[in-house]
């Protein structure tokens, strides 16, 4: 069969930068030709098994009549199977400057209407960065590899922001609060509170336990038990002990 024409049944693609990847075969966009949906080409068949059958049918006087019409009757078996196989198929197909095809074939036909949209529009970009996979299988998706990593540097992000209706952050601050109503002068209690806020809005684990060692030798504990921070003590108490 031609060796230039080359089928996937519901596989992987991966389009990375200006290259498609495909199993172990790999192609640039900008060697695009023609990119269409519909049936598989017929496979043609190749010069090479075209000379083979032509040797044997020359060679039949010398060689087992038998085994030169089961050497073609295989053959064509064959070819009539294959081209039976493919004619069935439809698929997005992809055919090179230098005469290869690539025949990705998919029995969603959503998948495959998206992914020619997606490889059409990115031929046309200039300069194009992108990343994406896409799975012809019988669900079908699209997945931008970038917007899967911004989302996941968000989602990163979000969890160190502060949680300002934390019950524990909320005894925190009257903590704070309390001292600087009632003891301003003792900046360096202030200080440490403020760092243990900070702390906790970074969650810094190591930076809180060694604050949280300095809150007890302050002997804050004992303020948060007059206050009731409860919270605050077993937190403290907690990370240390």
């Amino acid at each position: 069969m031609n060796q230039n024409l080359k089928t996937f049944k519901k596989p992987i693609v991966s389009i990375e930068k200006s290259t498609v990847k495909c199993e172990k075969n790999m192609f640039q966009l900008s060697q695009i030709s023609r990119l269409w949906i519909g049936k598989l080409p017929i496979p043609r068949i190749s010069n090479i098994a075209g000379l083979t059958i032509l040797i044997f049918a020359l060679a039949g006087t010398y060689i087992n009549a038998l085994a030169v019409i089961f050497v073609l009757l295989a053959y064509l078996l064959f070819c009539i199977y294959k081209v039976y196989t493919l004619s069935k198929y439809i698929g997005l197909n992809f055919e090179l400057i230098s005469g290869k095809m690539y025949c990705v074939h998919s029995d969603n036909l959503e998948i495959l209407q998206q992914a020619y949209d997606l490889i059409n529009n990115i031929i046309k970009e200039k300069n194009f960065t992108g990343n994406y996979v896409i799975n012809f299988d019988e669900n079908g998706e699209i997945t931008n590899l970038q917007e899967v990593e911004s989302k996941a540097t968000i989602v990163e992000s979000a969890r160190a922001l502060p949680e300002l209706d934390s019950p524990l952050r909320q005894e925190l601050q009257k903590l704070i609060q309390h001292y600087k109503n009632h003891h301003e002068n003792k900046v360096h209690i202030l200080t440490l509170l403020e760092g243990i806020d900070k702390g906790m809005v970074t969650k810094n684990a190591p930076m809180l336990k060694e604050l949280y060692g300095r809150f007890i030798q302050s002997g804050l504990i004992g303020d948060c038990d007059e206050l009731g921070l409860l919270l605050l003590i077993n937190e403290v108490k907690g990370s240390v002990f």
